[in-house]
Parts: structure tokens; sequence; C-alpha cells
């Protein structure tokens, strides 16, 4: 493509002022190129699952992103890939190439990087014994907390002074935080199936709201909790169900509805001697908790109400 060409011959050009190593063939010069954003005849890809389940699950829109579902793409790693790549120039090659890139910049070291380059890059790459894991765009949350606690973040990512302040501001102001625009590895989006509940829901981003009856206390009962921060980014929440003037007691258990994001979303709970019961949980951010009790009363509860709750905790 003649605009490519063009396009790499005007970034080897006015990319050197900001280039502390200078790539030494074409091959480097187009690896340095998408890890920055130019269209090439590249597709990134990364030997780390946590560093491409990173990009699938931040995209390149992160406000839009949580609306629908990413994944990545998994295929055999090549044997032999480099050689067989640099023996010709990446824009003569007659099929698609893995090459592993010298480190010539700090993203392709921290991201773990390497490439396919394709001879007609217009053209999908359909890849044998391709395989694809989908992550639901409502769990896309959930595992960015995640994957910031075992050390995969935007400063991590993007080693520089731009993904330190993405992170610091993902963390501390995350109802502000600027977007980040990363080049995705081995990242698609699809569909998940439909998930099953017994009630329809009114907000899928957070399922429980609106399904237990709006209503904290009812009936002589009340659904309340107590939420302190316990490390950065985390919650502790301790959910209870009693009576607010202890005329009454609980004797037999409570079932608590939580967010989709809990590994189990429906807990049963046994009264404590006192004729209270109590659910203790951890999460990242706020969401709606539904209870039924023993004699079918439902309450709910918007743990974002809650105005002694960390204002962290309550914006997400």
């Amino acid at each position: 493509m003649d605009e490519e060409a063009r396009l790499l011959r005007c970034f080897k050009r006015e990319a050197r002022p900001y280039l502390t190593y200078l790539p030494a063939d074409e091959w480097e010069w187009l690896a340095i190129a998408q890890h920055h954003m130019a269209p090439t005849r590249l597709i990134d890809w990364s030997e780390s699952p946590m560093v491409s389940t990173y990009f699938a699950v931040w995209g390149s829109d992160p406000r839009r992103s949580m609306s629908f579902d990413g994944g990545l793409y998994i295929v055999p790693k090549p044997t032999g890939a480099d050689e067989t790549a640099r023996a010709t120039s990446p824009f003569d090659a007659k099929d698609v190439q893995f090459f592993y890139p010298a480190h010539v910049s700090r993203r392709i070291t921290a991201q773990r990087g390497l490439f396919t380059v394709h001879p007609n890059p217009l053209r999908a790459y359909d890849a044998p014994d391709k395989r694809q894991i989908v992550i639901p765009g409502r769990l896309k949350g959930d595992f960015r907390i995640k994957l910031d606690s075992l050390g995969f973040n935007h400063a991590t990512m993007f080693p520089d002074i731009d993904g330190l302040a993405k992170l610091l501001a993902w963390r501390l102001m995350p109802t502000v935080a600027a977007p980040v625009a990363p080049q995705q590895p081995a990242a698609a989006q699809a569909v998940a199936p439909p998930v099953t509940v017994a009630k329809p829901r009114i907000r899928p981003d957070d399922p429980q709201k609106g399904q237990w009856g709006g209503k904290p206390e009812r009936n002589g009962w009340r659904l309340s909790a107590r939420v302190e921060a316990v490390e950065t980014g985390w919650f502790k929440t301790v959910l209870e169900v009693a009576s607010p003037d202890g005329s009454k007691m609980l004797t037999e258990p409570v079932e608590f509805f939580l967010h989709d994001s809990f590994a189990k979303a429906k807990r049963t709970v046994r009264p404590q001697s006192t004729g209270k019961v109590k659910l203790e949980l951890y999460s990242y951010g706020a969401f709606t908790v539904g209870a039924r009790l023993p004699d079918g009363t439902e309450l709910e509860l918007d743990l974002s109400k809650i105005e002694d709750a960390p204002k962290l905790f309550r914006s997400r």
C-alpha cells in the first residue's frame, strides 16, 4: 500500500527526536510505529495471557467498552518465527509471518510483544487452530480491578508518565478518569449468551436494582450495611438484616442476592444468637443488594446511597 509506505517514510524521518534507540531495519521501525498507534500491516500479540486480557477488558474506549463484550484470540506459539521473518523485508512477505521485534521500546518489553506481518493488511486474519475467549461487558470492571491487583495496569503496560497518570486517575478519580487508547493484542469483540435470571432485569449493570421492592425497610425488618476501605481499591461491606427496634428476632436463614461479578451471587446465611443475620463481603465498588426473609419479606439496598460509605466506593 502506497499510503503505508509513505507513512513509514515520514515516521522514520520525524520520529527520531523522540527515540532513545535508533531502529536497525524496517521490521523495528514498523514495530515502533504500531506500538504508537500508527496504522501498519502488523497485528499486536503478546506471550502473556494477562497482558492480552488487560487489553480485552480496557479496549480503545474504556467509557464505552463496559457496554459490550470483549475477548482475546489464542493461537499456538510459533517456532523459529524471528529467523523466518527477518529474511525479507516486511513489505515483501508472501505469507502471514510472526516475528519477535528487538526491545526497541519499553512498551514492547512490558507487554511481551510480538507481531504478525500481513501481505494484505485489508484481509482478515484466519489463523489455524485459533480459539477465542469472550469476556462479558458486565464483568470487565471486576477484571480490571483483579488485573490491577496482579500488577497489570496502565502504568505497567505503558511504563511512562502517561501510563502513571492514567492509572492514578482511574484509581483515585474513577468518574472522570481519562480514556486509555492502547493497542489491543489479540483482542476481539463478541456477543455472550444471555444470562437467565428469575426476574427481568431493569439495569443489566446492576442486576438486583429494582428487583426486591426498592426499600431497605419493610414489615418490621431492615437491611443495612457498613462499608470500610481495607486496601487500595478494595472495600469490606458488612450487610445486616435485623429488627430496627429489636422487637423481633430471626430464627431461620435469609437469602442475599448480590451482583453477578461475585463467584456466588446468591448466599443463604443463618441468623446469629442475637437474632440478626450478617454477611461480610469484599468488593471494589457499590452495587444493589436484595434480601428475602423467611416470611417472604423482600428488602433492597443500593450501597451507593450509603452516606457514610467511602466516596470512591460509592462512585464505582
